[in-house]
């Protein structure tokens, strides 16, 4: 049983050798203008369901007559709060992206 050890795997997210690296510098993809286009409106979007949340949960005695919408509400608003940041990220990395742009 002197099996020599197999080759390790080809990893899947190796790039091809012949695969060129995208340049930043190119025009913005069709789907990163429309992104720039429509994530503000999804932050404001996502603002206001932000606020709806906080306010359901500021009602008094939510807690105590109904546990599972308070707890219902809680992760709704992490979640809301975590898309926040996210589209945040994600927006200020295209309109950087777009800057570059168009400085060449």
């Amino acid at each position: 049983l002197n099996a020599s050890p197999a080759p390790p795997p080809k990893s899947p997210t190796a790039v091809p050798p012949t695969a060129k690296p995208r340049d930043p510098k190119k025009k913005l993809t069709f789907a990163e203008q429309h992104a720039l286009k429509t994530l503000p409106q999804r932050l404001e979007k996502l603002t206001a369901e932000l606020h709806a949340l906080e306010k359901k949960l500021a009602t008094p005695d939510l807690y105590r007559k109904d546990p599972a919408t308070f707890t219902a509400t809680t992760i709704a608003l992490a979640t809301t709060r975590a898309a926040i940041t996210d589209t945040e990220e994600e927006w200020l990395r295209l309109e950087l992206r777009r800057e570059d742009v168009e400085r060449t």
